[in-house]
C-alpha cells in the first residue's frame, strides 16, 4: 500500500542518514588517528635526533609511574630494568650510577612525586652531579605532555659534562690566578673573604709580606729582575705554607 511504501522509504532514508553519520564519525576517528600518528612520528624523530647528544634519554610517565627508554648506555641500563615502577628504577639508577657525596643531591633531583611541582611551566630542570664512572653529569627534566593537573609525561637526560666541567674550573683558576707567580690573585683573595665572613670562623691567621728592594731593583736591573725577585718570593711563600 502507499502508505507502506512510505513509511519503508522513510525507514530507508533514516538509514541512509545514520549510515553517513557513522561515516563521519568513522572518517573523524581514523583522521584522529592519523594525526596522531603523524605527531608521534615527529615527536621520535626530534627524540632520535636529541638521543645523539646525550648519554641517556628516559620517556616517564607520572600517571602511570613508568619509564621508556628512547636511547641509553649500557651503564645506565644495567640499573633500569622495565619492570619496576619509575621511581624505584630512577632511585636505584642515582643509587648505583652517582659519587656518595653526591647521592642525595641525585635523588632529591630525580623524586618523580615532587618533579610536576619543581618544573610548573619551566621549560627545562638541571642538576650537575658527580657520576662514579663518567665525571660531571648534567641530569635534566623536560616536560612532553600536560593536562589539566599539569605535566604527565616528561623527559629524563643526562649528559656528560665533565670536559666542559673541567674547562670551566680551568677558567676559573685562571682569573683567580696570577699569571707571574701562580699564586692566587685578589680576586681570590677578596672570594675568600667573603667565605670567611659568611663562616664567622673566629680561627684565622692573616699575614703580610712586603718584597723588599722592589723598586730599586726595577730602576736599577729592570722589570725582569724585579719579575725574577717577585717569582723568587712566590716560591718561598708556596714552599713555607
Amino acid at each position: 500500500k502507499d502508505e507502506d511504501y512510505s513509511s519503508s522509504n522513510e525507514l530507508v532514508t533514516i538509514c541512509i542518514i545514520n549510515i553517513n553519520r557513522a561515516f563521519n564519525l568513522i572518517n573523524g576517528k581514523i583522521q584522529q588517528l592519523e594525526e596522531k600518528i603523524q605527531f608521534q612520528k615527529k615527536e621520535n624523530e626530534i627524540l632520535k635526533s636529541l638521543a645523539s647528544i646525550y648519554y641517556s634519554m628516559h620517556l616517564i610517565d607520572l600517571e602511570k609511574d613508568s619509564l621508556s627508554e628512547i636511547s641509553s648506555n649500557w651503564l645506565v641500563r644495567e640499573y633500569v630494568n622495565h619492570i619496576d615502577g619509575a621511581s624505584s628504577q630512577m632511585n636505584s639508577a642515582m643509587t648505583h650510577l652517582i659519587t656518595k657525596d653526591y647521592q642525595k643531591k641525585a635523588l632529591e633531583f630525580t623524586d618523580l612525586k615532587t618533579v610536576r611541582e619543581r618544573l610548573g611551566l619551566k621549560k627545562i630542570i638541571s642538576e650537575e652531579l658527580f657520576g662514579n664512572n663518567v665525571g660531571w653529569i648534567r641530569a635534566s627534566f623536560i616536560p612532553v605532555e600536560y593536562n589539566e593537573i599539569g605535566v604527565v609525561r616528561v623527559l629524563f637526560l643526562i649528559q656528560v659534562i665533565d670536559e666542559e666541567k673541567r674547562r670551566e674550573e680551568r677558567l676559573i683558576s685562571i682569573s683567580n690566578t696570577d699569571q707571574l707567580t701562580n699564586l692566587y690573585n685578589r680576586r681570590a683573595y677578596e672570594a675568600e673573604l667573603t667565605k670567611v665572613d659568611a663562616n664567622k670562623n673566629g680561627n684565622l691567621c692573616f699575614v703580610v709580606y712586603d718584597v723588599n728592594g722592589l723598586k730599586r731593583m726595577n730602576d736599577t736591573l729592570g722589570h725582569a729582575a724585579g719579575d725574577e725577585l717577585i717569582r723568587v718570593t712566590a716560591s718561598i711563600i708556596s714552599d713555607v705554607f
